[in-house]
């Protein structure tokens, strides 16, 4: 059971990370519930990886309560928490599967292998004051900007967001290019919130994550 990170920072907050190395009759095992369950789990999922995606959230998602986890999404595809209470945010990207919890605030999270290609789409979604300091670690800050950015519209849910414009970056406070943290803000329509942002490397991943602050 390749569970790499289980950490509970508070009585409040929780995340959980999963390295997928079961095949999909492996995995389907810690699922302890009806076998409609998992039919309609990956019903319209054809590609083998997303349906092992699937499943290995699904298990994490249980992991949160003794009690029955029930979720649903909204319009825009965001996860939202029935019972227990709370907040979700889900991201994947090959064999990691990430999940996090927060009992009251906002909370977003992105998981991805950092790439060259980050820098060529990068005048998209990182504006002049980001690109001041940003263009220390092209690679690196190019990379965490924008999963910051992904992780906030995770936590805000969509709905028109324009990178560039309505989420700022500021430069982290805390850095050792393995692990660190700082702030940023979702600004849209005269409305300003605050987060917080940490981030740190698995391996060849970088998981980003951000809490909102208010």
């Amino acid at each position: 059971m390749p569970l790499i990170l289980n950490e509970i920072s508070t009585i409040d907050f929780r995340i959980l990370i999963w390295n997928i190395q079961e095949t999909e009759e492996q995995l389907k095992k810690f699922i302890h519930e009806p076998e409609k369950v998992l039919f309609d789990l990956l019903s319209g999922i054809n590609h083998p990886q997303r349906k092992k995606q699937k499943i290995v959230a699904k298990i994490l998602l249980n992991m949160l309560s003794d009690q029955v986890v029930i979720h649903q999404y909204t319009s825009e595809g965001k996860p939202i928490l029935v019972t227990p209470s709370g907040h979700i945010s889900i991201s994947h990207s090959e064999d990691y599967v990430a999940l996090i919890y927060h009992k009251t605030k906002l909370i977003g999270v992105d998981i991805e292998k950092p790439h060259d290609r980050i820098q060529h789409i990068s005048e998209r979604f990182i504006n002049d004051e980001e690109l001041v300091w940003a263009n220390l670690s092209k690679l690196h800050l190019f990379s965490l900007i924008w999963g910051v950015k992904e992780s906030v519209f995770k936590a805000i849910g969509g709905g028109g967001i324009i990178f560039k414009k309505n989420i700022i970056v500021s430069k982290p406070y805390e850095n050792n290019e393995s692990v660190g943290k700082g702030y940023v803000i979702y600004n849209k329509e005269n409305k300003a919130q605050k987060f917080q942002y940490h981030f740190r490397y698995l391996e060849d991943y970088l998981l980003v994550y951000t809490i909102a602050e208010n």
